[in-house]
């Protein structure tokens, strides 16, 4: 979606930051909103997708932390790696849970 739907009360929105380059395919939603509904954000974090959502990427066994991820989807359709390694994606990904933590508990989620 564009927009997030008015029916929607409070957005806290995280966002992976473009210059990660991990999945261009995914891009980022709802940039928008309208009111009643309350918006805070976007803020941005450098990590990937997955490390966006709480899943870092696994550092396999023959990389170094310090190595760029590399998604199958960047090589297969851009010929590219990401702009994160694999110490930086576990590093952010805590960062992302931690900024979601004030608002999860203000707005009751929790």
């Amino acid at each position: 979606a564009e927009t997030v739907p008015n029916n929607i009360d409070h957005v806290l929105h995280l966002i992976r930051d473009p210059r990660a380059n991990s999945r261009h395919s995914f891009g980022n939603d709802a940039m928008s909103f309208r009111p009643p509904t309350k918006y805070e954000g976007p803020f941005t974090f450098m990590c990937t997708h997955g490390g966006m959502g709480g899943t870092p990427w696994k550092k396999p066994d023959d990389k170094q932390w310090s190595d760029l991820i590399v998604e199958d989807i960047a090589e297969i359709f851009h010929n590219s790696t990401t702009a994160i390694s694999y110490q930086q994606d576990k590093d952010v990904s805590k960062e992302v849970w931690t900024s979601a933590q004030g608002f999860i508990r203000t707005h009751n989620f929790m």
